[in-house]
C-alpha cells in the first residue's frame, strides 16, 4: 500500500526524528512557567466542577525489570515496600477527600484506571483496600470504565474473575513483541500462551468494555519477518483496542535500557517500516485507525466518536470523549486539571512520602496553559489523530483568523504539500493517506516549543 522508497526519501530530506506523542501540549520538559500549591488548587476545583474526569492510579512496583521501559518503577521482591506505598498511596487520596470537603465540592469521577508498574502485584487484599479506599473519592454507581494493566505473567485466570469481581470492566495487556528471541532481549519473556490463557471466552465476557493491547515497535532482534508474526498473533487473539508503541530510547533517563543489544535495535527509518507493516495488516484484517497509532474494531465506541467527531486524545490513548480531565496520584502521576492546568507529582519516592507527611499535596513541576498553548494544543492534537483541520472549528473555538494566526507555519506546509504529504483545501488542510505516515511529525509543525 505504501511506497518503501518514497518514505526513505521523506525521512532523507526531512532528518525525520523521533517525534512527541503530544498528549499533552507543551510537553512537560517545557512546564517552565512560575507554578505552586495556589496554581495546583485552583486546577483542583476546575477539575472537581467538570461534569466527567480520569482518575488515574500509580502503581510503580514491579517484579523485574524489562529494559525497554521508561515508565516509573522500581523493582523489588520485598512485598512489604508495596503494603508501605499503599499506606501513603491512601493518604493522598484522603488529602483530595479532605479538599473536597473544604472546597464544598463533589467529585464527578467517570473512569479510573489502575496503571504502572504493575497493578497486578498486589495481593488481593491489598486491591480490595484499595477499592474501599477509591470509593471514599468515588461514586462507584455513577462509574462507567474501571481498567487495569494487566502482567500476565505473574496471574492466573482466577485472578481475573477477581478483578471483574471488584469492578474492573476493561483490561489492558502490554504484549510489546510476541517474538522469543526480542522478549529475551527486553528481559520479558512471555509467550502468547500465557496471554490466550487470560482470554478465554467465558473471562472476556467478565470485561465488557473491552482488551487493549500495547504493542512496541523499536526493539531490539525485531524484523521484518518476527513484527509481522507478532501481528498475526496479536490479530488472532482479537483484542478490541491496539496501540502501536514505538520505543523511547532514552538511557539518559532510563540507564536499565544500556542492558539491551543496542546495536540490534531498529532505527527511526526501521522503525517506520514495521509500522507501516502493521498498520497494513491490521487494516486489512477489519481494524479502524482511530489516530496516528491506535487502532479499534469497528464496534468499538471509539470508533463512533471518532466519526462523530467527538474522540478525545490523552495520555491513555484515543477515547470515546467522555471526560478530558485526568487526576494522577502516586508518584510520577501525571494530571490534567480543566482546560488550562497540568500538574505531576514527585518521581523520587521519598519525596513523595515527605509530601504527603507533611500533608502536602507531593507536586513536582505544574503548567498553567497560556491562550496560545491552548489553540496549538487543539490543532497538534486535531491533525495528529483525525489528519485534517478544519479552519472554522478552530477559529469559531478561539476567536482567531487561522490563516492569519498560523500564517509562517502554513507557509512551512507548502513544502509538505509539494512532496504528497498534504493538501490545502478551500476550508483547512488534510493529510494524505501517505502522509497520515508522518501525522506526528507534520503536527510538530505547529509546535512553538519543540523545533523539529
Amino acid at each position: 500500500m505504501f511506497d518503501v522508497e518514497k518514505v526513505s526519501n521523506i525521512f532523507q530530506k526531512y532528518n525525520v526524528q523521533r517525534i512527541l506523542w503530544y498528549t499533552d501540549y507543551p510537553e512537560k520538559p517545557h512546564w517552565k512557567n512560575p507554578f505552586g500549591l495556589v496554581d495546583l488548587e485552583v486546577g483542583l476545583r476546575d477539575f472537581h466542577a467538570q461534569p466527567a474526569s480520569l482518575l488515574y492510579v500509580h502503581m510503580p512496583y514491579c517484579h523485574t525489570q524489562c529494559y525497554f521501559c521508561n515508565c516509573k518503577t522500581i523493582i523489588s521482591l520485598d512485598y512489604k515496600n508495596v503494603q508501605n506505598y499503599l499506606t501513603f498511596l491512601f493518604k493522598e487520596i484522603e488529602m483530595h477527600v479532605e479538599f473536597c470537603d473544604r472546597n464544598g465540592l463533589t467529585p464527578n469521577i467517570s473512569e479510573i484506571h489502575l496503571g504502572g508498574g504493575s497493578p497486578t502485584y498486589m495481593t488481593e487484599q491489598d486491591f480490595f483496600m484499595l477499592i474501599k479506599n477509591l470509593r471514599l473519592l468515588v461514586d462507584f454507581s455513577k462509574l462507567n470504565e474501571f481498567s487495569i494493566e494487566i502482567d500476565p505473567r505473574r496471574i492466573n485466570p482466577d485472578k481475573m474473575f477477581f478483578y471483574s469481581s471488584m469492578g474492573i470492566n476493561r483490561i489492558s495487556f502490554g504484549i510489546q513483541d510476541l517474538d522469543l528471541e526480542v522478549q529475551k532481549a527486553i528481559n520479558r519473556i512471555q509467550p502468547d500462551s500465557l496471554v490466550r490463557r487470560l482470554l478465554t471466552p467465558e473471562i472476556r465476557s467478565l470485561f465488557p468494555y473491552g482488551v487493549n493491547f500495547d504493542v512496541m515497535g523499536g526493539l531490539p532482534n525485531q524484523t521484518k519477518e518476527s513484527f509481522r508474526m507478532t501481528m498475526e498473533k496479536v490479530i488472532d487473539l482479537s483484542p478490541d483496542r491496539v496501540s502501536l508503541l514505538q520505543m523511547s530510547l532514552v538511557p539518559q533517563y532510563s540507564p536499565h535500557q544500556l542492558l539491551m543489544p543496542l546495536d540490534r535495535v531498529p532505527n527511526n527509518f526501521e522503525m517506520k517500516l514495521l509500522f507501516m507493516d502493521a498498520l497494513e495488516l491490521l487494516t486489512a484484517n477489519g481494524y479502524v485507525r482511530t489516530s496516528y497509532d491506535h487502532f479499534a474494531k469497528p464496534s468499538d465506541s471509539v470508533v463512533e466518536a471518532r466519526n462523530d467527531n467527538k474522540m478525545k486524545w490523552g495520555y491513555f490513548g484515543p477515547t470515546s470523549g467522555g471526560y478530558e480531565d485526568v487526576l494522577g496520584i502516586g508518584i510520577s502521576s501525571y494530571s490534567r486539571l480543566g482546560s488550562r492546568c497540568y500538574v505531576q507529582n514527585f518521581y523520587e519516592l521519598d519525596n513523595w512520602e515527605r509530601a504527603i507527611l507533611d500533608n502536602k499535596h507531593p507536586l513536582y513541576r505544574g503548567h498553567t496553559l497560556s491562550d496560545d498553548d491552548v489553540i496549538r494544543r487543539d490543532v497538534i492534537q486535531t491533525l495528529r489523530n483525525y489528519f485534517v483541520i478544519k479552519y472554522a472549528d478552530i477559529e469559531e473555538r478561539y476567536d482567531i483568523n487561522f490563516k492569519n494566526y498560523f500564517h509562517t507555519k502554513l507557509d512551512r506546509l507548502i513544502e509538505f504539500a509539494e512532496d504528497g504529504l498534504l493538501e490545502f483545501k478551500p476550508n483547512g488542510l488534510e493529510l494524505t493517506e501517505f502522509g497520515s505516515l508522518f501525522a506526528d511529525f507534520l503536527a510538530g509543525t505547529f509546535d512553538a516549543y519543540h523545533r523539529n
